[in-house]
């Protein structure tokens, strides 16, 4: 292949977003030259963000190596590192605050970089940034979202020379009622508490009810005395494994004990005790530090007045301590189980028993527990080069039937490695896709949702290994070589005087012509001057 030709196949290739990297594919070189004498040639730029000391040691075995380490000129990159909002749900017709955030990946600043952000087809914010070499930079804005269908966004940046990186596609979704499901009687404090908030679908259901119900909740509350049978043991244990939120009130009534004894057994909560004679007390101040209670307290100036219950439940190690006692003792926490969370309160919430039901506290924590039931479906954005991608399925797998998810993006159609566990859809991306974008996930040809895909931003890092470090990293390899293209001589002579030795014919026959030309001139003028000397006889 000549050097035209080598150039025409070069153009031909195509980027590929999913690469993982220098690094991996000089450990799967090792692999494929394994015991064998072969001379490779590898040239790269060797990002730092993807080749490194343990990459080194992988060309131990892998035969004679020389590197070639690019040298592009110093320049600017700029990239959206991430885009977020602090808002734990995305509302129809409600300002939502989103940030950006643009990182310069270059070892230049980068000036008056344009930024536009879309929110489907509008534009719904334009600035500029300045953003230094190696630095981050932040913005916020405020965008509003109508219907209830995903919108498709996106965030332009203008700046050259790299622009592989210069959308950064997400993806927006108003957020659906929290289901919550009061397993109680009459007369309980939440039957006001969550229908006062349209964010919540709240229903109530006395015990003796059909457990149905249980299984398309968010927020599952067993309080009041209810008579726990063993289909809702069975019922609620199920749906905390596949990662529900239950939340316990002990009952008043020591005659319902045992049905709540079952239920913590089969939730693998051995560690929960039932208590008597114990004298009320009061709860301590919650630590406002905690993500429990983020943003929830104001800037208190004097210590808060706290509610007074009697615990009747004692337990020991918790996943999360939400509220404790002041000598300690826990009085809310709350319990990993399977896929899903289990709250506990150590008293029960009926007059008597406490005062919490009646405490400003009340409303805060009942909301939290609530929205923290709340599982997002999908993220905003993901990466091509993410190991999976989990979800929660939007419809549930047809029993008997062949559940077949796809990724479609334009014409081209992938099916990836899937796998249904415990409520969630764990999707393996495939090699072949490699384009950022966006891609509709279907279900036998059903569009279920739409995912944003973008580009691995480690890419996006252009700080790269020098000639001398590459050097230094291979000091112990005497197999690896490393060639610095540039300056007075080029890879190519390097290696050739390394494989060669210095060339030495040139100068072995240059002094043989001198020696012969030497020699005609000594012969020639040589014999002149004795026949000179012969007549002057």
């Amino acid at each position: 292949m000549n050097a035209d030709k080598l150039t025409e196949e070069l153009d031909q290739l195509t980027a590929s977003a999913a690469s993982a990297g220098i690094g991996a594919e000089l450990r799967q070189l090792e692999n494929q030259l394994a015991g064998v004498k072969q001379t490779t040639f590898v040239a790269s730029d060797f990002q730092k963000t993807g080749f490194g000391p343990a990459d080194v040691r992988s060309l131990r075995g892998a035969g004679e190596v020389y590197l070639l380490p690019l040298t592009p000129r110093a320049t600017a990159n700029i990239y959206v590192d991430s885009v977020f909002s602090p808002e734990e749900f995305v509302r129809s017709n409600v300002e939502l605050p989103l940030h950006v955030r643009l990182r310069n990946g270059g070892s230049q600043a980068a000036p008056n970089v344009q930024v536009r952000v879309f929110i489907g087809q509008r534009q719904v914010a334009a600035y500029t940034n300045t953003v230094p070499a190696g630095e981050m930079v932040e913005n916020t804005m405020r965008v509003r979202l109508s219907g209830t269908a995903t919108q498709y966004c996106r965030v332009e940046i203008e700046e050259q020379p790299v622009t592989y990186d210069n959308t950064y596609y997400f993806t927006l979704k108003p957020s659906g009622r929290i289901r919550v499901l009061d397993v109680s009687g009459s007369g309980t404090a939440t039957q006001k508490l969550y229908p006062n908030e349209t964010i919540f679908a709240y229903t109530q259901l006395r015990p003796d009810n059909n457990t149905a119900a249980v299984a398309g909740a968010d927020l599952v509350l067993i309080q009041g005395n209810s008579r726990l049978s063993s289909a809702w043991q069975t019922a609620v244990a199920e749906f905390v494994r596949r990662g529900g939120t239950l939340v316990v009130v002990p009952p008043t009534t020591t005659g319902l004990r045992a049905g709540y004894e079952q239920l913590w057994a089969t939730l693998s909560l051995t560690s929960v005790r039932w208590t008597s004679g114990n004298a009320a007390q009061e709860v301590a101040v919650p630590n406002q530090q905690s993500p429990f209670f983020k943003d929830v307290f104001a800037e208190q100036t004097r210590q808060p007045d706290m509610p007074v219950a009697t615990p009747v439940l004692s337990w020991g190690r918790s996943t999360t301590d939400v509220l404790q006692f002041r000598d300690g003792q826990p009085f809310l926490s709350g319990f990993r189980s399977g896929e899903g969370m289990v709250y506990l309160f150590a008293s029960p919430l009926q007059t008597g028993f406490s005062t919490f039901a009646e405490h400003p506290l009340f409303v805060p924590v009942m909301y939290r527990l609530a929205t923290l039931s709340k599982a997002s479906e999908q993220l905003p954005a993901y990466r091509l080069t993410d190991r999976a991608v989990v979800l929660r399925p939007p419809v549930p797998a047809t029993a008997g039937a062949e559940q077949v998810y796809k990724l479609r993006n334009d014409s081209n159609a992938y099916v990836p490695t899937q796998q249904v566990r415990n409520g969630r859809l764990y999707l393996q991306l495939p090699t072949p896709m490699r384009q950022p974008g966006y891609y509709q996930l279907t279900l036998n040809d059903q569009v279920l949702t739409t995912l944003a895909f973008n580009v691995d931003k480690k890419e996006s890092e252009l700080a790269q290994y020098s000639a001398e470090e590459l050097r230094q990293l291979m000091a112990a390899y005497p197999n690896v070589h490393v060639y610095e293209a540039g300056g007075e001589r080029s890879a190519a002579a390097q290696l050739a005087e390394e494989h060669n030795g210095t060339p030495l014919w040139r100068y072995c026959l240059l002094g043989a012509l001198l020696c012969l030309l030497g020699e005609v001139l000594v012969l020639r003028f040589g014999q002149r001057r004795e026949r000179l000397t012969a007549q002057a006889a």
